[in-house]
């Protein structure tokens, strides 16, 4: 008698076509997993130092009021500083305040170590240093000295609710800076005038509308009355030119953005910066690459809300 004989049973298990599929599958799986968690971590890092330079360009404007406010105050015209602006001013209090202005947001808001603790001399008007910058060191003009120095300046309004964004400067061991969510120095710039050739700042929602074309400065203190006026035709471009070099910043060449030359009919701006997730502060230019400006969360014109 013969036997049929059975085939043999096949032993559970994957082909070697089919593990390779499943490997695919997974290790496209994981990627796509490891590209969304890097997409949500790279946006609550934008999102966190766009926060934390809105806060920060909160008490900057705190204390370029501060500084208007000193500049108008009648008791500030008896002072040996306001008799200098207006003699240079030729009797004009508009153009005097102007050129205190300028001169006390240069003393009280520097860029550098040298600025910190050196006199601005604006003609025949002298600011001695602001004591609080006493006990920076010397310095070699970096950028990162703008980000210990805006620190000190702006920590004499306190840091309630930047505790956190507060730390060791990289390359300026012993020195504290505002950081943001990258880890970087936030730097400063006190006249940055814009980017797009200066025009981006002269129009909404940047500033509110309607601002006569080209005629918009946001250091002269005649504006703040609603009169927008320029230094430039008021004072003539010579004579604001000599004013601009004296209070711009001293770092031009590592400062790309901020013109040489009095921008005259551009509008200009204090404004802190973050590098962004290159940590490329300036090799797109100070406007472009992935760089976070404080200004930019500020929105005052039409849709700016």
């Amino acid at each position: 008698m013969t036997h049929t004989r059975r085939p043999a049973a096949r032993r559970p298990g994957f082909t070697m076509v089919e593990l390779l599929v499943a490997i695919a599958l997974i290790a496209t799986l994981a990627a796509l997993s490891v590209g969304a968690v890097f997409r949500i971590r790279s946006a609550q890092q934008k999102s966190s130092t766009e926060a934390t330079l809105q806060k920060l360009d909160t008490k900057l404007q705190e204390k370029i009021k501060r500084i208007a406010e000193k500049v108008r105050d009648p008791k500030n015209h008896q002072t040996t500083h306001y008799q200098a602006a207006l003699s240079m001013a030729g009797g004009s209090d508009d153009i005097a305040q102007a050129i205190l202005m300028y001169a006390y947001t240069r003393n009280e808001l520097p860029m550098t170590f040298a600025e910190a603790k050196s006199p601005t001399v604006v003609g025949s008007l002298t600011l001695l240093p602001s004591p609080i910058f006493a006990t920076l060191p010397a310095g070699t003009g970096g950028p990162e000295e703008s980000a210990v120095c805006i620190h000190v300046a702006l920590s004499t309004l306190g840091n309630e609710g930047l505790e956190q964004q507060i730390g060791d400067a990289p390359s300026l061991p012993g020195l504290k800076c505002y950081l943001d969510a990258y880890g970087q120095p936030i730097y400063f710039n006190r006249l940055a005038y814009g980017g797009a050739g200066g025009t981006e700042l002269n129009a909404p929602p940047y500033v509110k509308t309607p601002v006569p074309a080209n005629t918009f400065d946001p250091f002269y203190p005649k504006q703040t009355n609603g009169a927008y006026r320029n230094l430039s035709t008021d004072w003539g471009a010579p004579n604001t030119a000599v004013l601009w070099a004296a209070t711009a910043p001293a770092t031009l060449a590592n400062w790309s953005a901020t013109p040489a030359a009095y921008p005259g009919q551009v509008n200009h701006t204090a404004v802190l910066i973050s590098a962004g997730y290159d940590k490329d502060l300036l090799g797109a230019g100070l406007f472009g690459g992935d760089n976070l400006l404080s200004y930019r969360t500020r929105k005052e014109g039409q849709k700016g809300d």
